[in-house]
């Protein structure tokens, strides 16, 4: 048996949902997902030789795939990336590469176990005969240490995979995001304050493949600041070129003179007019809809009588993803996703919320409202003076 030089040199690429699509969308799905991997590691820096993709794996050739792995993971649609050794798929070239890892990675006391998987069927060797085989090898080849198998929770997990082109070996599998590649669903306008809510909403549709259109109202003070520290936070999760983000300077003039006129219907007034700018940036970019960050019953303005009434009239879908979600979840979400830090570091409270807002208005009340402030206008007049956010 030869010496085994040991260095892996490929990150090994899983995707889920993009595989159970029929072979046309399949196709589509797994071009906008490789093509979303290259955007994202050109983004970071990280080079690569190659990308070799196919059906059911995608392969970055690279001197650290480590790291080519682990930022993989991050990019929607992908399920799992790990760092492999690519060889040929003579088992006793696969032996020799499980011991060499193994003999890396066990230490005394350990317990390990090795996962086998075959694209061809026709290997000599079944999938359990792989692992029974190669776990042999290890016990053997580690014999000096105390050292188990585990089949149900080891501590150290050796990985085959025996495909068409080759064999993959490896000891390190990173969890992925998961999802679909952003893009493949068409185009979302998503409201976004920078607080809590509306980053996790933002980031929910991003993972169901839309491409995002961010849209903030600068209400003044500490409110851009934590807005652009979200924006930061949630860039660590755009892994496509077609996203963009604008806001409406000086938002908090226009409230000013709502919330001197809607008493206490302020918080539904504001909202509506979000409503319009979001319905009227979504005519004029193509979207399919937009996106909020709202949850049945969490404020004022969500009751189910509130969202109903705000919704009326509005010409285009609105998505609320965080809809039957407690905000113990969202909060949950936020952290999971790196944003609840910066929705939380900089204090920004609205100072225009009434004492007592209107929580059960009805339609025609809103609307009603809605003419005499002259919404509509205002969202249209509005929108001519958007300032674009360079991601």
């Amino acid at each position: 048996m030869r010496s085994y030089k040991l260095k892996e040199n490929v990150a090994l690429v899983r995707y889920g949902e993009v595989f159970l699509k029929s072979p046309q969308v399949h196709r589509r799905f797994l071009n906008a997902l490789s093509s979303n991997i290259r955007f994202y590691l050109e983004r970071k820096r990280l080079e690569f030789e190659r990308m070799v993709v196919e059906r059911g794996r995608i392969y970055v050739y690279s001197d650290k795939p480590e790291e080519i792995a682990k930022s993989c993971c991050l990019v929607f649609g992908v399920t799992s990336s790990s760092p492999a050794i690519e060889l040929s798929r003579n088992f006793s070239e696969i032996e020799e590469a499980v011991i060499s890892l193994a003999a890396r990675e066990v230490r005394d006391n350990f317990t390990f176990a090795v996962r086998a998987s075959r694209e061809l069927k026709d290997y000599p060797l079944t999938s359990l005969e792989i692992e029974k085989r190669l776990g042999a090898s290890i016990l053997n080849a580690l014999r000096s240490l105390n050292v188990k198998v585990n089949l149900e929770n080891p501590m150290v997990e050796l990985g085959v995979e025996i495909r068409r082109r080759a064999a993959y070996v490896y000891a390190k599998t990173f969890k992925g995001v998961g999802g679909l590649p952003i893009g493949v669903e068409g185009k979302l306008v998503s409201l976004i304050s920078g607080g809590i809510d509306s980053p996790v909403a933002a980031w929910l549709m991003l993972k169901r493949g839309a491409a995002i259109t961010f849209l903030h109202l600068d209400l003044g003070g500490e409110s851009r600041k934590r807005w652009l520290s979200v924006m930061n936070a949630l860039s660590t999760w755009f892994s496509n070129p077609n996203l963009e983000a604008y806001f409406i300077p000086d938002y908090f003039k226009i409230l000013e003179d709502v919330a001197s006129r809607a008493g206490k219907m302020t918080c539904l007034a504001c909202k509506r007019l979000m409503y319009r700018l979001a319905e009227a940036l979504t005519l004029k970019s193509g979207a399919k809809g937009f996106v909020t960050g709202e949850s049945i019953g969490q404020v004022a303005s969500q009751t189910l009588d509130n969202l109903y009434a705000l919704s009326s009239g509005i010409k285009v879908p609105i998505y609320r993803p965080l809809a039957g979600l407690d905000k113990e979840d969202i909060v949950k979400l936020a952290k999971e996703i790196g944003t609840f830090q910066a929705s939380t570091s900089i204090k920004f409270e609205c100072p225009y919320v009434p004492r007592k807002p209107e929580t059960h208005v009805d339609v025609k009340s809103l609307l009603e409202l809605e003419k005499e402030l002259k919404l509509v206008e205002k969202a249209n007049e509005m929108l001519k003076r958007v300032s674009k956010l360079q991601l």
